[in-house]
């Protein structure tokens, strides 16, 4: 028979226990029962659920948070993403973008909003999933953005489409320009810039 069904199998004292619950308020101690979190609260009350065998672990003024179990999140980049011409970076799904002729009239719209050489960032679009089944061109950035530099970022995170005023910021003004970078991070194609930068580069 069981004796101990009242006392918890872990407890954690001596720290700041954050509970992200609706208040964010912070703890000072947590006790743990068969995997589930039995009690969070002031320290003086830990003592009425632990007994000889509850594995007592001193925090010494340390914090205890919860698992991030989000396997690969990038919390900065999510808050420059948004739906609105003005973000920081237009998420191309949000706004909605469901072909690449919907992303560049967005992107048109975008520019408009701006006064030359201001940048505008998109991000977000898979060329598999749009109808076109490609990425937007330079030559239709430029056409679009003459005086403004702009990318357009691949859903991965690892390929970025640049018109030529945004190439200017990496100091690739023609195909020769793109050697001094690792070997196709700045494409060229046909012996002409094709905007495509890939991997350290484009960051």
């Amino acid at each position: 028979m069981n004796m101990r069904l009242g006392f918890a199998d872990i407890a954690f004292k001596n720290g700041r226990v954050i509970t992200v619950n609706d208040n964010d308020e912070i703890a000072e101690a947590l006790a743990v029962k068969d995997n589930k979190i039995v009690f969070v609260g002031p320290e003086a009350e830990l003592n009425n659920i632990i007994d000889e065998q509850t594995e007592v672990i001193d925090l010494a003024g340390r914090t205890l948070m919860p698992g991030i179990i989000d396997s690969h999140f990038h919390p900065i980049l999510a808050g420059l993403l948004g739906p609105e011409l003005d973000s920081a970076m237009i998420n191309t799904f949000y706004a909605n973008c469901k072909s690449l002729s919907e992303m560049l009239d967005t992107l048109k719209k975008a520019v408009a909003q701006k006064a030359a050489g201001e940048w505008v960032s998109m991000m977000g679009y898979e060329p598999l999933l749009l109808p076109e089944q490609r990425h937007p061109a330079i030559e239709e950035l430029d056409e679009i953005a003459p005086d403004n530099p702009v990318h357009c970022m691949h859903g991965g995170g690892h390929i970025c489409m640049y018109n030529s005023k945004a190439l200017e910021y990496l100091e690739v003004y023609s195909p020769e320009d793109a050697e001094k970078y690792p070997e196709d991070e700045v494409e060229v194609s046909g012996g002409k810039l094709t905007g495509m930068v890939r991997g350290h580069t484009h960051f």
